[in-house]
């Protein structure tokens, strides 16, 4: 693997030094890319939604560069959504009030995302980092983040429906307010939660739940026709796209975690049978044999027969190991 592809794994699966330089640089880099993707849908739809191509990189941001990156990249897209992308929805056009609200809503979604997605970040940097945590409460969030729910498993349909239904209700209840109300802002964070602990497929199954029920419940034309309007569509289609890319970033950072963990596991083991060839010996109190072992999880594997043969005088036996006489004298 290139030095590079190496330098980008490693980020995905430890992150970037907190509060570094690298991790605002990274911050802003992450909204350029949204941004152009904003402008280009808007070429093929008006009713884009503000601040739907801004949560995948949130969420990228968070993972890698930590919270107060994160939080860079809320702020700036914010401000350019407003500035140079305004709509009903936010932006200098609409009213002060929903405006206000729009954006409330736009940072809770976004900070849920932070902290879900730095909660993912503690765990996954080892038992050290988590001595704050009760050891069974440790254990248990754990093996839940690390190991997932089984694949597809109905524990995944469940909570995948369940996560959807809150992000309804959530959204039912923000449409009180008024009309021009952010219609998916509640199901980001309901994505990525299923996305991490039910996995790729569960978090696709949860897209397609909050389409339907996006398009069931909210879109305007509903009342009237069983389908929405053509331009209407082309913004759920590109909620469809942007909620795919938050699952996408999520299972690419438990495969890295995956692959981190498959390598570490190998050098232990490694590490474990160097030491064992090294350190095992069988030790003869009598004629002062100090024969070296390879051994395996604990079970003698391999030794030098011919050296027993040439210095231990209990050679008419058929192995040392028969020979009661000699104890084992591992350092281990």
């Amino acid at each position: 693997m290139a030095p590079n592809a190496n330098y980008l794994s490693e980020l995905w699966r430890r992150g970037a030094m907190p509060d570094s330089a690298a991790t605002y640089i990274f911050a802003v880099c992450c909204v350029a890319p949204a941004a152009v993707v904003h402008a280009g849908a808007l070429l093929v739809s008006n009713d884009i939604l503000p601040f739907v191509p801004y949560y995948p990189a949130v969420l990228a941001t968070a993972f890698i560069g930590g919270a107060l990156a994160a939080g860079l990249t809320v702020i700036l897209s914010a401000a350019l959504v407003w500035w140079a992308f305004p709509s009903p929805y936010f932006g200098a056009g609409a009213p002060l009030l929903i405006q206000t609200i729009n954006l409330a809503f736009y940072v809770t979604a976004a900070a849920i995302m932070i902290r879900v997605a730095q909660f993912h970040r503690r765990l996954t940097r080892g038992a050290d980092n988590l001595a704050a945590m009760g050891e069974q409460r440790q254990g248990k969030w754990r093996r839940l983040i690390l190991e997932g729910l089984p694949s597809n498993s109905p524990e995944g349909y469940l909570l995948a429906a369940a996560c959807i239904v809150v992000a309804t209700l959530v959204r039912f209840a923000m449409g009180w307010v008024g009309g021009d109300v952010l219609l998916f802002a509640s199901y980001f964070p309901a994505v990525l939660v299923v996305s991490l602990l039910a996995g790729a497929r569960m978090g696709v199954f949860a897209v397609a739940l909050s389409a339907v029920a996006v398009w069931w419940a909210f879109l305007p034309s509903h009342a009237g026709s069983p389908w929405a309007t053509q331009s209407q569509m082309a913004g759920l289609a590109f909620f469809v796209f942007t909620a795919s890319l938050t699952v996408w970033v999520v299972e690419y950072r438990c495969e890295e975690l995956e692959a981190d963990g498959i390598a570490r596991h190998k050098r232990q083991q490694a590490v474990g049978r160097t030491f064992w060839m090294q350190h095992a010996t069988l030790s003869c109190p009598y004629c002062g044999l100090d024969l070296g072992l390879r051994c395996e999880a604990g079970s003698v594997v391999e030794f030098d027969i011919k050296e027993w043969e040439m210095r231990c005088r209990h050679r008419a036996l058929e192995s040392p190991l028969m020979c009661q006489r000699l104890r084992h004298g591992s350092s281990r």
